[in-house]
């Protein structure tokens, strides 16, 4: 069984890199960024396109505004065929390259007790602190997935860290790993 995961970011450390927006319909509507990491099903208009907020440095995997995340289609599909999860994929022309917006569904509840959370009053979690996640509850053939008490985080098993620091693709991502009990 893999014991390591990573929360990934984008990595900030890189100056003068692209920012790229929420995406937008077939008629230039924004859609609110949250559809895309909570890890449901999408159902509204059909993402067609991302602005360049900040133009810069591109990458292969970006992440936009609250961090939904852009893959160039040709590491999506190393990506798709070397990993195990499950998604919805919606093609987007980003300065005239094909990328995914790909809606991570994987979505299970692995939130250790040891974590270190903060709550708000009515109990819902307001930060975490120190994530550890329970490994008794993380499928053995997840690479990507979101945890259900704090969904807007993507996580990636070790195979996804080492499939992509072993290709040639410049993907600004920064790989935090997560204690695993």
């Amino acid at each position: 069984m893999n014991t390591h995961y990573y929360e990934l970011w984008q990595d900030m450390s890189i100056f003068d890199q692209w920012y790229l927006s929420d995406p937008l319909d077939g008629n230039g509507n924004d859609i609110y960024g949250w559809h895309f990491t909570r890890g449901g099903k999408y159902s509204g208009p059909t993402p067609k396109e991302v602005k360049i907020v900040n133009s810069g440095k591109k990458f292969s995997i970006s992440f936009g505004g609250l961090n939904i995340p852009y893959i160039r289609r040709d590491v999506f599909s190393i990506i798709i065929n070397e990993c195990n999860f499950d998604s919805e994929n919606f093609p987007i022309i980003i300065d005239d390259e094909t990328y995914e917006l790909v809606n991570f569904l994987n979505v299970i509840k692995a939130v250790h007790p040891n974590s270190e959370i903060e709550k708000n009053d009515n109990g819902d979690i307001k930060y975490i602190w120190r994530l550890i996640l329970d490994k008794k509850k993380i499928p053995q053939n997840c690479d990507f997935f979101r945890i259900e008490e704090w969904p807007e985080k993507l996580y990636a098993s070790q195979k996804v860290k080492d499939i992509l620091n072993n290709s040639n693709y410049d993907f600004g991502l920064r790989f935090d790993e997560i204690t695993v009990m």
